[in-house]
């Protein structure tokens, strides 16, 4: 179980990137939104773009979150429980704006049956977020001196 918890980290945050490119509702993935979000700001006189901003800035900083822990990983530093949990916080943060938002619409995002309606990108992207709160530091092996070498050294 240690070998589990101590080396997927690096699993998890691999996971959370690729499924940035997954669907998660409406056959668009994260990526796929972003377009589609700014593609609204032609379309519509009432969305602005700083209104885009504020809803895409959460979801981009959910990959970014899981590129800024793979390296830390990767360079054995450790992280703190709060790092770990960014990429499931911007994902409430992000998702809490769309549902707010679109009570005020006529969005598919208002109903409550939201969750039975996303994809595998979505659900992906959450169980691998919270599992990555639950790993643990994977750390340098570093070599003991033996006594003997020491002592040798401290004679010569």
């Amino acid at each position: 179980m240690k070998f589990i918890t101590t080396n997927a980290r690096q699993l998890l945050c691999g996971v959370i990137i690729a499924a940035f490119f997954i669907p998660a509702y409406n056959n668009i993935s994260g990526f796929g939104f972003i377009n589609h979000a700014f593609l609204e700001v032609n379309g519509q006189n009432e969305i602005t773009e700083t209104d885009v901003l504020i809803t895409i800035t959460p979801l981009l900083f959910i990959p970014f979150s899981a590129l800024f822990l793979l390296v830390r990983t990767a360079a054995y530093v450790s992280s703190r429980k709060m790092y770990l949990a960014l990429p499931i916080i911007f994902m409430l943060f992000f998702f809490g704006i769309i549902f707010l938002t679109s009570r005020n619409s006529t969005g598919g995002f208002s109903s409550p049956t939201v969750f039975f309606q996303m994809q595998p990108g979505f659900y992906i992207t959450g169980l691998a977020s919270v599992l990555l709160i639950y790993t643990k530091n994977r750390r340098k092996r570093r070599r003991r001196r033996s006594v003997q070498s020491t002592e040798t050294a401290a004679a010569a």
